[in-house]
């Protein structure tokens, strides 16, 4: 989790550990993150930047699904067991602050923010709807992920 913000440690959603993310999802009555693979939703429109998102994190070992629309990024971010989302603000059919709302209704699951909009105000709102943390999407990152998969 990103630690330039602050926030999750004043809103309680410190980084548990294994043995904590388990017991929460056998809790909720969903199964346990499996040991050793960290698991991640990806939810943005944007095929491209999913698989980009996919081919930097599994080479790391991390797990990666993705969902593209805010209703279904949301019945899968609390329908499933994770350990974090990437959640993008501008989606159809839901935008990111709705699906936080949403996610934060029934989970404390670690939601970063991203988004092409950087301002302070925007990271703001976004910390007090429930997010995390915030990824921002620059041009560089969205000029790597148009040359890496072309």
């Amino acid at each position: 989790m990103c630690k330039s913000s602050g926030y999750s440690a004043k809103k309680g959603y410190g980084r548990p550990n294994s043995a904590m993310i388990a017991s929460e999802h056998e809790l909720m009555g969903k199964p346990a993150t499996p040991r050793g693979r960290t698991r991640v939703l990806v939810i943005d429109d944007d095929h491209k930047l999913c698989r980009l998102i996919r081919d930097y994190l599994e080479p790391m070992g991390y797990e990666v699904s993705a969902a593209h629309s805010g209703t279904d990024g949301v019945e899968r971010a609390v329908g499933e067991a994770w350990d974090a989302v990437i959640l993008d603000v501008m989606l159809p059919g839901m935008d990111g602050f709705e699906a936080v709302k949403a996610i934060r209704r029934t989970s404390e699951l670690h939601v970063l923010m991203l988004t092409a909009r950087g301002e302070e105000a925007d990271r703001i709102v976004g910390w007090e709807m429930g997010f995390d943390d915030y990824l921002p999407r620059t041009s560089r990152l969205v000029i790597s992920a148009c040359s890496g998969l072309m």
